[in-house]
């Protein structure tokens, strides 16, 4: 878990405007979607409708423009025939939705890091499941609501939780003075504001991270990556939404 690479400048995009957010939004929702129809275990007779409208959706509103190719692809794919780990990917993109969400105004404020996003109040407000693009709120007049430095603070408090979790997972399993060492980090600007703090180490949970269930140490690393994906294409480090960059 050593230094962040620096951002290459070449890569450096202009960060997306609204209406660029709002159709990335638009692209997430579909992508969600398909995963959650596929990975329902109680098969409906109506899935491959579902399905179906999904992809007139994607369509109507040209989405296949600003999506990337795999996007496209399981879009696309005949109901029932997804790989089980293209169907996980799939649905954790809802937490990249959520930032994007977020960000458009849509959402007052994010689920803590050790919480999933709530579909369906997400559903709610973004007025799904799909219907005709002109019922789409996020595409009617779209604005960013949060400012860059908000984004920024949000990049910053998410990397915060990020390094500790993979620094636990994958290094060193013991109990650390996160308090204290968060202060004196040289590589990047880190911050414990709007995070869980027990015992001067990351909560999740509700406890440190030492005492915190095992799985819900995984599924707070999962939704961190797919946050911090969102994060980093909406600052325009990425061209790419799959390409956010998520090193610590």
């Amino acid at each position: 878990m050593g230094l962040p690479p620096e951002p290459d400048e070449e890569l450096f995009v202009e960060p997306p405007g609204a209406e660029t957010v709002a159709r990335r939004a638009a692209i997430l929702s579909t992508v969600v979607g398909r995963g959650l129809i596929e990975a329902d275990e109680a098969v409906q007779d109506g899935d491959a409708l579902i399905a179906s409208d999904l992809l007139a959706y994607f369509d109507e509103l040209d989405l296949a423009r600003d999506a990337e190719p795999e996007e496209e692809a399981l879009i696309r794919a005949p109901y029932g025939t997804l790989p089980d780990q293209a169907v996980i990917d799939a649905t954790w993109r809802a937490e990249g939705l959520a930032v994007l969400s977020w960000a458009l105004g849509v959402l007052d404020e994010l689920p803590p890091i050790d919480e999933t996003v709530d579909l369906h109040a997400l559903a709610e407000r973004l007025r799904l499941p799909w219907g005709s693009a002109a019922e789409i709120g996020i595409l009617s007049s779209p604005e960013l609501r949060r400012s860059p430095a908000e984004i920024d603070a949000l990049d910053t408090m998410l990397l915060t939780a990020h390094w500790r979790v993979r620094q636990f997972t994958h290094i060193d399993p013991k109990p650390m003075d996160y308090v204290a060492w968060v202060p004196g980090v040289e590589w990047a600007q880190l911050s414990l504001e709007g995070l869980d703090v027990v015992d001067r180490d990351l909560a999740i949970g509700g406890v440190p991270i030492t005492r915190a269930d095992g799985d819900a140490i995984s599924t707070t690393g999962s939704i961190l990556t797919e946050r911090r994906i969102a994060v980093s294409w909406l600052q325009g480090y990425d061209a790419l939404y799959s390409e956010g960059d998520t090193s610590t």
